[in-house]
């Protein structure tokens, strides 16, 4: 009768200690996995805030260029107009 009870004791025991490496190997897999994720997600916001970057880069250079191409067509009318005058100038002072 002890033997069966000292057997029916180890089979709890092991029963015990490999519910336990599989709790264990659980656990192991689980945050395997959530770091996996953890990663992936990661990787993902950085791809999507590099392209928001470069997107926002290219705006930006697009407005340098039309506020440049602007103030380049505005230098253009001045000395047009300045030339003008002074061409208007020159022709008044020939009359007189």
């Amino acid at each position: 009768m002890a033997e069966v009870q000292g057997g029916s004791e180890n089979f709890l025991k092991a029963i015990e200690k490999y519910a336990e490496e599989q709790r264990n190997k659980i656990r192991f897999e689980s945050e395997s996995f959530k770091k996996q994720e953890l990663e992936k997600a990661e990787a993902e916001g950085i791809r999507e805030a590099y392209t928001l970057i470069q997107r926002e880069m290219a705006a930006i250079r697009t407005e340098i260029s039309s506020q440049l191409s602007r103030d380049e067509m505005a230098s253009r009318k001045k000395i047009f107009e300045k030339r003008n005058k002074m061409t208007e100038n020159v022709f008044e002072k020939v009359t007189q």
